[in-house]
């Protein structure tokens, strides 16, 4: 497999968020998600795609689709955000 042939993922611990919460980072190629109920507009790939994680593991694509979310800050209101072409892979669950 050739490094072009992937993309980079952010993984973080489950100690690190809350029940249901995200880690958003911004830096990130993509985010992912092993919770198929959450994308809306999900489209299957025909084939699926390698995603490199930060601890150096592939792991493969599914599908895609958006999610709704509510973003949280300490200095204003709760804002309303989606989040496009969020991966879906089954074995995200066991990392961390």
């Amino acid at each position: 497999m050739h490094e072009e042939d992937t993309e980079s993922a952010f993984t973080g611990s489950k100690d690190c968020i809350t029940e249901g919460g995200w880690i958003m980072d911004s830096g990130a190629t993509t985010h992912m998600t092993f919770q198929k109920e959450l994308l809306h507009n999900y489209r299957e790939f025909s084939t699926p795609e390698k995603v490199k994680l930060s601890d150096g593991r592939v792991v493969n694509a599914l599908g895609s689709g958006s999610i709704r979310l509510s973003m949280h800050f300490k200095v204003s209101n709760s804002k309303p955000a989606m989040m496009y072409d969020v991966l879906l892979s089954s074995v995200i669950q066991n990392a961390g």
